[in-house]
């Protein structure tokens, strides 16, 4: 299974940042041997993934940012009924990639942390996630 980790401290310098992202990273290697990302997510804090790529190898890699870069998910697992989710929230929606966890991003965009549509409730699967929502 992928790893995940945020780091969230806006007094890490640049340089320190980067070097616990590389640490972190590096003692979680094992858990996601087929890729390694993070995404900047505030002043010095970050999202990250290591990735264990079962799905989707060639463009599934993570975390998932929205466009407009105030919204980064990363996901450890599989959402098995990602394919039905799109038929029944979003039957115009293309997703660009064929990764299941992809779908985690246009869901919380729709229903948020709405107690009215709990999002997390609908999927179905093994996983965990994070999501930093400036």
């Amino acid at each position: 299974m992928c790893g995940i980790f945020g780091i969230f401290d806006s007094s890490l310098t640049a340089d320190q940042l980067r070097d616990l992202l590389i640490k972190c990273s590096t003692t979680l290697r094992h858990r996601g041997p087929d890729w390694s990302g993070y995404k900047l997510v505030g002043n010095n804090s970050a999202i990250a993934h290591e990735r264990l790529a079962i799905m989707d190898p060639e463009s599934g890699s993570q975390p998932i940012q929205s466009l407009d870069g105030t919204i980064t998910i990363a996901v450890n697992g599989e959402i098995y009924n990602y394919k039905e989710l799109y038929q029944s929230h979003f039957p115009d929606y293309e997703p660009q990639t064929g990764s299941d966890c992809e779908v985690l991003l246009p869901l919380y965009l729709k229903y948020g942390a709405s107690l009215e549509e709990n999002f997390p409730s609908l999927l179905r699967g093994m996983f965990s996630f994070v999501i930093y929502d400036r």
